[in-house]
């Protein structure tokens, strides 16, 4: 499953990514925060956080008025929990029931496959937790993580200053130069210019915090790429 990981470090990192797909659309709040350690994967938790984020990013659209996003954290008895919600209009009950289902989306094609919220629940099952939607049907979608806190783990706090390493995949050597160019300041990138290239260099290089993918591209493009890099546990 992992080792000892600082939830509010998750956070923080996820939130270095997505910030700029928030930043015209929504004012985030955080409140809660503590020093909760839970037992797993440092980077799938980062990927996680960053689905929820751009999800209630995408669910409040771009508009003349800012929307919100708040990031609660609270220890309930042996447990951490992580509401994550926004002002948007809500998933409706349609959909909630099936919210969790691959290639379920309330989002247009062209913002996503429907297959973020389903991994991201994979993800925390495996490490003990759960993943729910708080508030079906209702105004400002509220997503919960649950997850155990570790038992007697001293964790050393890290500098939020270290780097994680980004993978970034597209075969647009372009808009590649322009985001490596843009993302190097923060993160350690490596850039792929296809779906091939990016395993190889998955296989052979250490670990990488953060996949950052173009979704259309030959070999299958970013689709492909997402279930090939869950088959090897990444």
């Amino acid at each position: 499953v992992g080792g000892p990981v600082e939830l509010e470090g998750v956070i923080d990192r996820a939130l270095l990514l997505a910030g700029s797909r928030l930043r015209d659309r929504a004012v985030v709040e955080r409140s809660g925060r503590g020093n909760a350690t839970v037992i797993g994967s440092e980077r799938r938790l980062v990927q996680v956080m960053i689905n929820l984020l751009v999800n209630a990013s995408q669910a409040m659209g771009a508009g003349a008025t800012m929307g919100k996003v708040s990031i609660q954290t609270a220890i309930v008895g042996t447990s951490v929990r992580v509401r994550v919600r926004d002002s948007g209009p809500g998933v409706p009950m349609a959909v909630a029931t099936r919210i969790f289902e691959p290639f379920v989306t309330t989002k247009p094609s062209s913002d996503g496959t429907g297959l973020g919220l389903w991994v991201s629940r994979g993800i925390v099952a495996e490490m003990g937790g759960s993943l729910e939607l708080e508030n079906p049907g209702a105004p400002g979608a509220a997503f919960v993580i649950t997850l155990p806190l570790a038992a007697g783990v001293a964790v050393e706090s890290r500098p939020l200053t270290s780097r994680p390493r980004l993978l970034l995949v597209d075969d647009e050597q372009l808009i590649s130069y322009l985001l490596s160019d843009g993302l190097s300041g923060t993160f350690d990138v490596q850039a792929c210019d296809g779906v091939v290239a990016a395993l190889a260099t998955v296989a052979a290089e250490p670990p990488f915090d953060i996949v950052l993918c173009d979704l259309i591209m030959p070999n299958g493009g970013g689709e492909r790429l997402f279930q090939e890099l869950g088959s090897l546990g990444v």
